[in-house]
């Protein structure tokens, strides 16, 4: 099983991390899969618990499966695979020996030494351009209960945001940057405020299917949230 292919722009990047049986190399880059020991849990109802609480409809087309970590899964569209969980989970305190648990395994693997800080969880679609559009429910309840999170090398994910946070992207998408502290649903009054509304979807799932291009998981999931919301405004 393969890692999403992306030219490197540093050297030294650990492709975002993946669950694999056994070890693929391509030619031209450095691609890491992560021999992961799959362990029998003889009481997984935890791990269903949690299993359940990323957003469905943002996984529709993606494959799911439990980890042997509590709380994590396994999604995959083809071979690329990925680490994933809420927010919620992934960052709170408990959680933390278990990823060490996750990156001793890749350290001892490819006899690295990497640190813990090292691996940062990514959001697939990124806080800021969900609050550009979203006119129901709860921000903070889609950053840290509903889209899905990815582990991902700290190289890498600094790549991806800058290249979806810039003033060039948002140009291109036709947004703002939002302080989330300031932040207020987007209220829908007139058919000009949905049509405004629809096209920054547009905008945004367009450039996010550019970026994700070599990512089939994240396109999918990123293409199952714009999706959702566009129909949600007709």
């Amino acid at each position: 099983m393969a890692f999403p292919v992306l030219p490197l722009q540093a050297e030294g990047v650990f492709k975002g991390v993946t669950i694999a049986g056994s070890l693929l190399f391509i030619p031209g880059q450095l691609m890491l899969a992560v021999l992961i020991i799959f362990l029998t849990l003889g009481d997984t109802s935890l791990t269903y618990h949690l299993y359940k609480k990323m957003n469905a409809q943002y996984l529709l087309g993606v494959k799911r499966e439990p980890s042997h970590i509590p709380g994590i899964e396994m999604i995959s569209v083809g071979s690329d695979q990925w680490y994933a969980g809420d927010y919620n989970v992934v960052k709170s305190k408990s959680f933390i020996s278990l990823k060490k648990e996750i990156i001793g395994t890749v350290n001892s693997f490819y006899n690295r030494n990497t640190s813990l800080e090292e691996w940062d969880w990514h959001h697939v679609v990124e806080t800021e351009h969900m609050a550009t559009f979203i006119f129901s429910g709860s921000l903070y309840h889609q950053e840290y209960f509903e889209m899905p999170t990815v582990l991902i090398h700290e190289p890498e994910h600094v790549y991806l945001s800058q290249n979806f946070n810039n003033n060039a992207f948002r140009e291109l998408a036709t947004i703002k940057r939002i302080n989330r502290n300031d932040f207020s649903l987007n209220v829908i009054k007139t058919q000009e405020d949905r049509d405004n509304l629809a096209a920054i979807i547009s905008n945004l799932q367009n450039i996010y299917n550019n970026l994700y291009l070599n990512y089939p998981t994240l396109r999918r999931i990123a293409n199952n949230v714009f999706r959702m919301h566009l129909s949600m405004l007709t």
